[in-house]
């Protein structure tokens, strides 16, 4: 009897197990058409799938796939692979970097819905640093080279530079033809190039000196070949200032709006990207007695040749252009009767 009974119970147990296992949920099963045809993307990006087992895409990859059950693998003919799954006879799932993006069978009912026509929204473009104006002044590098430009700009690129571009900061590294004299060049001078560059990284405050005096003649002689040029708002390099105003205490001068600075040694330039004030833009001049001998000298001259030393945060830089946000500038207006413009008649100091 107690065999019997016990016989029952083990029977009626695994009656109860195999109950529960019929109540789980079928595995998924892979469909029955074969992987063939066109698929795309919400975004446009369109995967062929060929009978032969190769792919090509609409980005000019290509290479051969495989389907285990539901898996797809894509194997590049760069070597790379990408995997996905098959979401049914219509719908491929392609994983890639981070991201799973669904194809849809181009001419099926899938290919209709909203979720495959409707491309998803760009990503938000990363905010630009902005400046610290807490920072000293006394912090700010101070770049002395009138190639300043061109070296900032390749410093704080958003894209890697190529061997020929970071060559066009070298004296002579432009058009190089013969290849050992290029090799040499490289071997020699590349390593204490990019040392430079990584060194300019460290600080996006840097303080150098920009003028409104033409670079060549003997303007070039007193302030260097090459020099860092201030060119928004200058008529042929004077900078007219209007009568000083009594009740703001200064000269108004020409805005820069998104003007900015120019560099003839490499090519690079510089921009302000910030706007005129609603009143217009002011040098400043609060002592009553400078502002009698530059007032004076404006009567006399009209325009002035103007230096300043400028205090910006680099912002970033593309394609030989750095994007600088001015913090203060120090200027310096240059007595017209001095041709080797080397007099300062007044300065003003001016926050931005």
């Amino acid at each position: 009897m107690l065999r019997i009974l016990g016989t029952l119970l083990f029977t009626a147990l695994l009656a109860a197990l195999t109950a529960c296992g019929s109540h789980q949920e079928p595995p998924v099963q892979s469909t029955a058409t074969p992987l063939l045809g066109a698929y795309r993307a919400p975004d446009g990006a369109v995967v062929e799938f060929l009978a032969d087992g190769r792919f090509r895409t609409s980005g000019a990859t290509a290479g051969r796939f495989t389907v285990e059950g539901n898996r797809v693998v894509l194997d590049f003919n760069t070597g790379k692979a990408r995997t996905g799954e098959r979401l049914g006879p219509d719908v491929v799932r392609l994983d890639a970097e981070g991201m799973s993006v669904r194809f849809y069978r181009l001419g099926s009912a899938a290919a209709q819905t909203p979720e495959a026509t409707q491309a998803p929204p760009p990503p938000p473009e990363p905010a630009k640093p902005v400046p610290d104006r807490s920072v000293p002044l006394t912090q700010y590098t101070p770049l002395a080279e009138p190639d300043a430009l061109p070296w900032l700009a390749a410093a704080f690129s958003e894209r890697p530079l190529t061997e020929d571009e970071k060559l066009l900061l070298l004296p002579g590294g432009e058009g190089v033809a013969d290849a050992f004299a290029r090799k040499d060049l490289v071997d020699r001078q590349l390593p204490a190039l990019d040392a430079r560059l990584e060194a300019l990284k460290k600080s996006r405050y840097v303080r150098f000196t920009a003028t409104t005096v033409p670079s060549n003649g003997a303007a070039a002689d007193a302030n260097g070949a090459g020099a860092i040029w201030l060119v928004n708002g200058a008529s042929g390099g004077r900078v007219v200032l209007e009568p000083y105003d009594l009740e703001r205490k200064g000269f108004p001068v020409p805005c820069l709006n998104r003007g900015g600075l120019a560099s003839f040694r490499g090519g690079a330039n510089a921009t302000f990207p910030f706007d005129a004030p609603e009143r217009g833009c002011l040098l400043p001049v609060a002592d009553e007695a400078a502002a009698r001998v530059l007032e004076a000298a404006r009567v006399k001259f009209g325009g002035f040749y103007l230096r300043a030393d400028v205090y910006a945060f680099v912002a970033g830089a593309n394609d030989g252009s750095v994007e600088l946000v001015p913090v203060r500038l120090v200027v310096s207006v240059l007595d017209p009767a001095d041709p080797g413009h080397r007099t300062v008649l007044g300065t003003a100091s001016v926050e931005l």
